[in-house]
């Protein structure tokens, strides 16, 4: 049966961000890095600095996205000014430029050609905006005060711009969008103080804290929120967010422990609707994208990207306490292996989305293409009646769940094993139909690694598994049977095996493979690229993205963001 709001939910002013679920799909297969040589080549070469104990024991290592993801590139030197005995202040940074052609679009359309009249919601013609074409620039900088053993300030941040051309303003405008539109995207990533004893650490604000070792993704990295917006070909280090903590750890001999504190909830960033990897894709409901497509013409175009915000607005914990989580990390630095064990009571990421039955009844009832506004007079009319019985008619919440987990890195000569699983009390998934399902889940990860000591000579092999504990959700068909509901790009079983391989070719060339073929649900994402690459502060990259799979799964859903990009970065 679908599912039934929370007798006690708030009103759906801000839960417009209805139907989110799908863009935290790319999350198994957000591509992120945290270990030497276990990271994309995008923008996964950071050098982290630690800061060493005042005993004189030298803990500084070169360390792909573990402690500081906006750190600079291996190799990029540090415009570095000295300002006394024990103190520097560290400049670096980066610029980089994306074009990216979505010839996947371009092939469905065609395909689409020629197109009959729109009929229900247009199922046949795009109800929303879909790119073929994005350029994204970024420039992104980052400032270390630090006074050695006992002191550093760090403030990093990014400005970036994308254009989006359409081939077509979408179905539901009426030709009045403009087929390009550019978006500014000014973030404070870093902002946070560090303290430092012989064996305590300190470090107060807003900043990023990657747990577990895998690369494709790991089960124990639950601290930060993500952006998900464009889960693939953004730099790395910019698909997680620095949020604010506290967090202090304590070292005794071969033990560590780390302790942290997040006061505040920060969601994920996504878009629900109008761009390639927001929830509704061509695959998606006609019903829902009609609906959707309607809301924006409520508003003029020029302000229709705000408008589109607020649809990711879900009911959030109040920032009064209600929404703090806390952790902490066991490590152990024991002679031939590493180990850390993790917990975590905080927020599952995916919002549990809920709609009422009446709710589906009116979006499988309305023609949203013909007088828009007057379409909506009935979602007015039932947010009313359903309030007498603390119902909604549609809701988007996120739930409390407890996360422990452990990982381990033992070296085998030049091959190192890695072994990252957890355990999640509560895991938001989502039906086709939109509505949430938690259960219990398993999560593992196992990795072989082939490590040369060149970041751009690395070659990792990793296998995925997920398992829920409880049933996928089950309703009454019209003969009266109990039918299981097929859930998006997931089975109750999920596994997969993923790949990368980075490699030299010549003096200054070079390739770049990085892949996930799903088991179940049968699917595959592929990312080859020629790297070139003259000196450790320039590199261009020219590859694409494919996806494909078996009805349901990932591939298939976000199959027409086929992509062939051409990638320039400068370090500095």
């Amino acid at each position: 049966m679908l599912h039934r709001p929370h007798a006690k939910q708030r009103e759906p002013a801000r839960a417009l961000a209805l139907l989110v679920g799908l863009g935290a799909v790319a999350v198994g297969l957000d591509a992120k890095a945290q270990d030497l040589g276990g990271s994309d080549s995008q923008g996964s070469e950071d050098l982290t600095e630690t800061i060493p104990p005042s005993n004189g024991d030298v803990d500084e290592s070169v360390e792909p996205d573990t402690a500081s993801p906006d750190a600079p590139p291996a190799g990029a030197a540090p415009a570095t000014r000295e300002s006394g005995p024990d103190k520097h202040i560290q400049l670096t940074g980066y610029a980089r430029q994306s074009l990216e052609l979505v010839y996947g679009e371009l092939a469905r359309e065609a395909r689409s050609l020629p197109e009959p009249p729109p009929v229900n919601n247009c199922p046949d013609t795009p109800c929303l905006w879909r790119d073929i074409f994005v350029s994204r620039t970024q420039l992104v900088l980052r400032a270390s005060y630090v006074e050695e053993r006992r002191f550093e300030a760090t403030v990093s941040g990014m400005l970036g711009y994308a254009l989006h051309v359409a081939a077509k303003a979408p179905q539901y405008s009426n030709d009045v969008v403009d087929l390009a539109r550019g978006e500014l995207d000014p973030q404070l990533r870093e902002a946070y103080v560090g303290f430092f004893w012989p064996a305590v650490d300190l470090r107060i604000g807003q900043q990023r804290v990657a747990w577990g070792r895998s690369d494709f993704q790991s089960p124990n990295d639950v601290i930060n929120a993500r952006d998900l917006r464009d889960p693939f070909l953004s730099e790395s280090e910019l698909r997680y967010l620095p949020t604010p903590l506290i967090r202090s750890s304590v070292t005794v001999g071969a033990f560590s422990l780390e302790g942290i504190v997040s006061p505040l909830f920060i969601p994920d960033r996504f878009d629900v609707y109008g761009s390639n990897w927001s929830p509704f894709q061509f695959h998606s409901d006609p019903d829902y994208r009609g609906f959707l497509g309607g809301t924006t013409l409520l508003v003029d175009q020029s302000v229709e990207r705000e408008f589109a915000q607020l649809w990711r607005q879900t009911e959030r914990p109040l920032d009064n306490g209600k929404g703090a989580a806390a952790g902490a990390r066991l490590i152990a630095t024991l002679p031939g292996i590493d180990l850390s064990a993790y917990y975590h009571y905080g927020f599952d990421a995916t919002p549990y989305v809920s709609l009422h039955p009446r709710f589906l009844e009116y979006l499988h009832g309305t023609q949203f293409l013909t007088a828009p506004a007057t379409k909506f007079e009935p979602l007015l009319v039932l947010i009313d009646d359903l309030k007498s019985s603390n119902e909604v008619p549609f809701s988007a919440r996120y739930l409390r769940r407890h996360h422990a987990g452990f990982d381990l890195a033992a070296p085998l000569g030049p091959i190192v094993l890695r072994l990252d699983a957890a355990y999640e009390s509560r895991r938001v998934f989502y039906r086709v139909d939109f509505n949430g399902f938690a259960s219990p889940t398993i999560l593992g990860v196992a990795a072989l690694e082939y490590q040369t000591g060149d970041l751009d000579k690395v070659l990792l092999l990793e296998f995925l598994a997920q398992h829920m504990l409880n049933q996928t959700p089950e309703y009454m068909n019209q003969q009266g049977q109990l039918v299981h509901v097929p859930l998006l790009a997931y089975d109750r079983t999920t596994s997969a095996v993923a790949g990368t391989l980075r490699w030299t070719l010549a003096e200054s060339w070079g390739i770049d493979l990085r892949g996930l073929v799903g088991i179940h649900p049968e699917t595959y994402s592929l990312q080859p690229a020629i790297r070139f690459k003259p000196n450790d502060s320039f590199q261009l990259r020219l590859g694409a993205l494919i996806l494909a799979g078996k009805q349901q799964s990932f591939g298939w859903y976000y199959g027409d963001n086929d992509t062939a990009f051409i990638q320039l970065r400068y370090a500095f």
